[in-house]
Order: C-alpha cells, then sequence, then structure tokens
C-alpha cells in the first residue's frame, strides 16, 4: 500500500516577466500620482492638498505622449528607497550610540535589557540591506 503512495510535486512559481511596453506604458499612466507622493513626502507636515485631483491621464492621451526615459522609472525608485533606508537606519544607530555615550558620562547605572524578539526595526534593516545586495548583483552580473 505504501508503494501507491507518489511523493508530492513541489511546485516553483515561475519568474514574473514585465515587458518593456508594458512597463513604458504603466510608467507613464502611474507617473502624476508618484509625482504627487513624492512631492507630498518632501514637503512632510506642511503639505498642502492641491486644489484639483490628480488626474491620470486616459488611454488615448498615453498613446500620443512620447515618453522621455523609461528605462529610470524602476531604478531611480529603487535607488530612493534604499537611500531612504538606510539614512534611517544610520539615524537610528547614532542616536543609540549618543544616548549610550551621554547615559555612560552621566555615570548611569541602569540596567539594560535584551531583547529577544526580532523588532520591526530589525526586519526593515535585513530587507534594505537585501535590497541592496539585490540592486549590486544586477549591477555587476
Amino acid at each position: 500500500m505504501t508503494s501507491e503512495v507518489r511523493t508530492p510535486f513541489v511546485w516553483n512559481r515561475p519568474k514574473t516577466k514585465v515587458y518593456d511596453y508594458n512597463q513604458q506604458f504603466g510608467g507613464a499612466y502611474y507617473q502624476p500620482m508618484i509625482d504627487y507622493v513624492d512631492t507630498k513626502e518632501r514637503q512632510g507636515i506642511f503639505f498642502s492638498k492641491p486644489a484639483e485631483k490628480v488626474h491620470l491621464p486616459m488611454p488615448e492621451e498615453l498613446a500620443v505622449k512620447k515618453l522621455e526615459s523609461p528605462e529610470l522609472s524602476g531604478v531611480t525608485a529603487l535607488d530612493k528607497a534604499l537611500v531612504r533606508g538606510f539614512s534611517q537606519i544610520t539615524r537610528e544607530v547614532n542616536g543609540a550610540a549618543v544616548h549610550t555615550s551621554n547615559l555612560m558620562l552621566r555615570g548611569s547605572k541602569e540596567n539594560t535589557s535584551l531583547h529577544m524578539k526580532r523588532t520591526s526595526t530589525m526586519i526593515r534593516d535585513k530587507y534594505v540591506k537585501e535590497l541592496h545586495l539585490i540592486k549590486a548583483r544586477s549591477l555587476y552580473a
């Protein structure tokens, strides 16, 4: 009876493919919203909501419009995310180092606790570093 049981077939998901045309078309379609979000992020708490809504172009408008530089759409987004991630990591590490230095200068006798759980910061740092490695491998491959 055990000879009739087959080993399970492990299915591996195929790699996704984004064709150049789809990337160009999608990038041009969502570019106004990406610009809006970037502006909102740059201005921070001083952001004022625009009077009119973000205009996403109709397919006819996209067909007529010429694309200036479609190759840079994905690379710049990854670069910005990496810069933002590493700057946040550096800010937190430097903040912790300054805090520790101040405690040492003041002669603090406060107990420290070891965190056994992985915090969201540790998980975020791991993924930022993995993204950096993926980008580095793609540049030098």
